[in-house]
């Protein structure tokens, strides 16, 4: 047991690696549909390579959504919505003229008649306003809808239902029309015109009418809907054992409608009647082979990444995120697959990594997707284009206007690539359905999601983007203020090192904004005690001179610890603090360490006093910063600084630090320090070449 738990606690991490392979393993399979797969690929426009394809069991045609959406727009148009008419309202109508009627009596005034105005002329004018109102409510008063533009309609009037003309009814404006032109057109009785104000009636009557029929929309939206439920998803039929299409066959229209039924029936009905348990092996399967190439590629290429169980994590977390993103689109059926911004994954991949991991994880999730997804070659060849553009646009990816650009560009290759694919099967631009522009357009908007999800993640697994680095390599960043302020001439240093470093690594191949982020951080802890380091003696006082040798190199020493300190303090990303940790390596205080030599010679050196706690260098932009500050440092000594000198002097300062294995942990070889150090020996001399004397 003892062995066991013991064994237990010295593999850890191979254990949580491998629970975490598993882990990822089983969500992606628990995400896949479990269902049947038509195993066989087709294009509109192509060739049928495959063998004779008979029908393995009777199947209809299915309909495609332009016939499907053809019918439904025949039923909209043809459809007769259903009117009821208020009775409520008409003897509303009748009460309000009785009221209006009474109250403006007096007003009647016939233009053409002298008499004195008695009741048999009040009387005469509200039979005639009732006439009118009876004539227009026994036709019928409709409210207009403009939803719906159908000629004819289903009324249910006197709880009798009938189909009648629309335009057989009143409506607001030919009632308004009747009522300004001639009114009394309405009225059929004989009367004596000159006795009649039809200004009169017009004005009490445009008040009170109002429409009597409206449209049921419960009852109308039932009808659509129960005729919309009844057109078939099929036409005609194909039987069992039919030649569906032979080898070497076009894949024309009509056979790929057939295919394409067939396909469906296969995964819909057929698919469902598999073992569930063959399906979920064939799927682990499958996933197992993806994954296990992904990490063979990070075994053989990014054994950094590898090895880092945290790195794992967010690289499945992501692959996940992106399947699991298509299931769900896939399961909302007005949604098509080309709204999921899939690009996001290559975006982010690269921006925290490289191109080539970027390229390879998105592939990897493409192939997974791709058995998911309906015309899997299509998407898969779409997704890799659109990918590739994405992982290119951001090489350089600096600022957050570089974002919209890649946004732009996804949404044009999105296009462009499924313009041509279309135009491809169907010979003819007729066919293209133009709308899947605007989900590209969706697509590419969301994409811009990439830059909160980068800084969720760099706080949640500590990753350094690019922007990031520019942020803090701003020297009116408060921490570098802070610097200039208190140890101006570390500062200078400071500045003077970044210029060294980040041009090796340019010229070598590395992160340069990396490498010059780090060393204008390096020697942040010397802003403890700033006067004990040479660069920031302006006195001429030197407080060395009063302490013991082994204490000067205590605190030239402390000053990565103070260093690490601030850092944290000001929350710098690990991979900075990596710089000030390693810019000293394991090294001596070589001048303190020679003073007591030389001083106390009879003595025995503690080394360990004198002597770096490292680490050492781990990577090529820690090891070049190593070179830049001992070199830089060193050569503001020189009394000569000729060429010869210059020369000399960082050819022993690398082979010092080369002899004691301050590069052995680096990616660095020997080739690489030669350039290097020829790129120090010209700056250097750039910087101290001599200037003619101006005259007096």
């Amino acid at each position: 047991m003892k062995k066991l738990i013991h064994l237990i606690s010295n593999q850890h991490d191979w254990i949580y690696k491998i629970l975490l392979i598993l882990i990822a393993f089983s969500s992606i399979v628990a995400v896949l549909p479990k269902e049947g797969k038509f195993k066989y690929e087709f294009q509109k426009g192509k060739r049928w390579m495959n063998k004779d394809l008979e029908a393995p069991f009777d199947f209809g045609i299915q309909k495609t959504t332009d016939e499907i959406n053809s019918e439904k727009k025949s039923i909209l148009e043809n459809i007769r919505p259903f009117y009821r008419e208020d009775t409520i309202i008409i003897k509303k109508v009748n009460d309000d003229f009785e009221s209006q009627f009474e109250q403006k009596s007096n007003l009647i005034k016939p233009s053409n008649y002298k008499g004195k105005l008695d009741s048999s002329i009040v009387n005469l004018h509200k039979f005639i306003g009732k006439s009118i109102i009876d004539s227009i409510y026994n036709v019928g008063f409709i409210e207009v809808n403009a939803k719906y533009s159908n000629t004819f309609i289903s009324l249910l009037r006197n709880n009798k239902a009938a189909d009648i003309n629309k335009s057989s009814l009143y409506n607001t404006l030919n009632v308004n029309n009747l009522l300004s032109n001639n009114c009394l057109s309405l009225y059929s009785g004989k009367i004596d015109y000159n006795k009649v104000d039809t200004s009169f009636i017009k004005n009490v009557l445009q008040n009170i009418l109002v429409p009597s029929i409206f449209i049921d929309e419960e009852t109308t939206n039932k009808l659509i809907d129960d005729d919309l439920q009844g057109i078939s998803p099929s036409k005609g039929l194909i039987k069992k054992g039919d030649l569906i299409i032979s080898k070497g066959s076009i894949v024309n229209s009509e056979k790929f409608q057939v295919l394409n039924s067939l396909k469906y029936e296969y995964e819909q009905v057929a698919g469902y009647t598999f073992n569930y348990f063959d399906v979920l092996i064939g799927q682990s399967l499958i996933v197992l082979v993806c994954l296990l190439v992904l990490l063979l590629f990070l075994f053989t290429f990014r054994r950094d990444i590898f090895n880092n169980n945290r790195l794992l994590l967010f690289i499945f977390i992501m692959v996940f995120l992106s399947i699991y993103a298509a299931r769900i689109v896939l399961k909302i059926n007005y949604l098509p697959i080309y709204f999921v911004p899939f690009c996001i994954l290559p975006i982010i991949i690269r921006v925290f990594f490289d191109t080539r991991l970027a390229l390879f994880v998105h592939l990897v999730t493409t192939l997974i997707i791709g058995y998911m997804v309906p015309n899997a070659f299509e998407f898969i060849f779409l997704q890799i284009i659109a990918g590739i553009i994405a992982i290119i646009s951001v090489v350089n990816f600096r600022t957050r206007s570089h974002l919209f650009f890649t946004a732009m560009v996804l949404f044009v290759v999105y296009s462009i690539v499924y313009v041509g694919n279309s135009i491809l099967q169907d010979n003819t631009y007729q066919n293209i359905k133009w709308e899947n522009l605007v989900w590209f357009g969706v697509n590419a908007f969301l994409t811009l999601f990439a830059y909160p999800l980068m800084y969720v993640f760099e706080r949640i697994f500590g990753f350094v983007s690019d922007i990031i680095l520019l942020e803090l390599s701003d020297t009116n960043n408060k921490l570098l203020r802070e610097l200039a302020e208190k140890a101006p001439g570390t500062f200078q240093h400071s500045l003077q090192v970044a210029n060294l470093a980040e041009e090796a690594i340019y010229q070598i191949g590395g992160n340069a904004l990396l490498v010059r982020t780090g060393a204008l951080y390096h020697d942040i802890g010397k802003m403890d005690m700033p006067l004990f380091f040479i660069e920031n003696q302006i006195t001429g006082m030197n407080p060395h001179d009063e302490i013991s040798f082994d204490e000067s190199a205590k605190i030239i020493i402390s000053h990565v610890i103070k260093g690490i300190e601030i850092a944290k303090k000001h929350n710098l990303p690990e991979i900075i603090i990596d710089f000030i940790r390693t810019h000293h390596g394991t090294s001596r205080v070589q001048y303190f360490y020679q003073s007591f030599v030389n001083d106390f010679p009879e003595e025995e050196v503690d080394e360990n006093a004198f002597t770096y706690k490292g680490p050492i260098p781990y990577s090529r932009e820690t090891a070049i910063l190593m070179m830049a500050d001992s070199i830089e440092a060193a050569s503001r000594t020189l009394g000569i600084t000729t060429p010869e000198a210059i020369d000399e002097l960082i050819d022993k300062i690398i082979k010092t630090q080369m002899s004691i294995n301050q590069y052995i942990n680096a990616d660095i070889t020997f080739k690489d320090i030669t350039k290097i150090k020829r790129i120090f020996k010209k700056r250097l001399i750039n910087a101290y070449h001599v200037r003619i004397e101006y005259p007096s």
